[in-house]
């Protein structure tokens, strides 16, 4: 008995198909060239199919999967690689450029997050032209007002 998971070649030259961004119905035209003479309905049809099953979702996942991996490792590198220029250029400047050497200590200093930018904060619910209220006062006043709604 086959195994239902695994995919035969044509299945998975359709899964990689779709992965590239073809769609559905030139996926499987790639995958499946005995259908070059059937009906555009029937390829869509068996195509929506067969991307429907399990397999299929299961090996497109994979896929997705595998290139997110490719993709962070790279950039992983590629900052790696960056700030290790960056300490180069600080080495080699420290004494011919400090400019370019403290351009590059900012640079290094804002990837380790040392500096922070300041945030100023402010209520927007306080108009600084009244008066700040005690308790007692703020009590007196919200029952002015709610006794002013009554009338």
């Amino acid at each position: 008995m086959a195994d239902k998971t695994k995919l035969n070649k044509q299945e998975e030259e359709f899964a990689k198909n779709l992965f590239l961004g073809d769609s559905q119905r030139e996926a499987y035209k790639k995958a499946f060239k005995q259908c070059k003479n059937w009906k555009d309905k029937t390829i869509d049809e068996k195509a929506c199919r067969l991307a429907g099953t399990d397999k299929i979702k299961t090996r497109l996942a994979e896929l997705q999967e595998r290139m997110s991996q490719k993709v962070s490792e790279s950039a992983l590198l590629s900052a790696t690689d960056v700030l290790n220029d960056i300490k180069d250029i600080i080495q080699a400047n420290k004494l011919e450029d400090p400019k370019t050497a403290l351009k590059g200590l900012e640079l290094y200093g804002k990837h380790l997050k040392l500096f922070t930018d300041k945030v100023e904060s402010v209520n927007v619910n306080h108009n600084l032209n009244e008066e700040v209220l005690t308790p007692e006062q703020r009590k007196a006043r919200i029952k002015e007002l709610l006794d002013k709604n009554k009338k």
